[in-house]
């Protein structure tokens, strides 16, 4: 096959090949995961990392979860895929997380209107974090 007759799947290095957080994040100048973290916790834990396929959401989660540790916070992970309409193991699942720990969704999109909404009601009542990729603002 010509190489102009290539297909864009076939690239080695699509982010499609590449494990998610799998090449660090690098952060522009002046800011750092401490530096996020930190407007993390001064929103109350509440955030959004908001960018189109492929742009570095996954990456920039990979490097912000060890800040958030540091910081004293558990985390719990959370990644969806295509269609996946609900949290896996449902939201009452939630309830049973220290006060306190950070519930990170990568894809939260992917979550039907009610998922997200019972998802950040769950959070608010059991005081856990939320901070969610995705690929257009959710009212953060």
């Amino acid at each position: 096959m010509s190489r102009a007759g290539r297909l864009a799947t076939d690239n080695p290095f699509s982010t499609r090949s590449i494990r998610p957080g799998a090449i660090a994040y690098q952060f522009p100048p002046g800011w750092s995961a401490e530096r996020l973290v930190e407007r993390l916790r001064d929103h109350g834990w509440q955030g959004q990392i908001v960018g189109p396929h492929g742009s570095g959401k996954s990456a920039l989660l990979a490097a912000l979860v060890p800040a958030i540790r540091r910081a004293g916070r558990d985390t719990y992970l959370l990644q969806l895929h295509d269609g996946q309409r609900r949290l896996p193991g449902g939201i009452a699942a939630l309830g049973s997380l220290p006060r306190g720990t950070v519930v990170i969704v990568d894809g939260y999109e992917q979550l039907g209107f009610w998922s997200r909404r019972g998802l950040r009601k769950t959070c608010r009542r059991f005081g856990l974090g939320l901070l969610v990729t995705t690929h257009v603002s959710s009212g953060f």
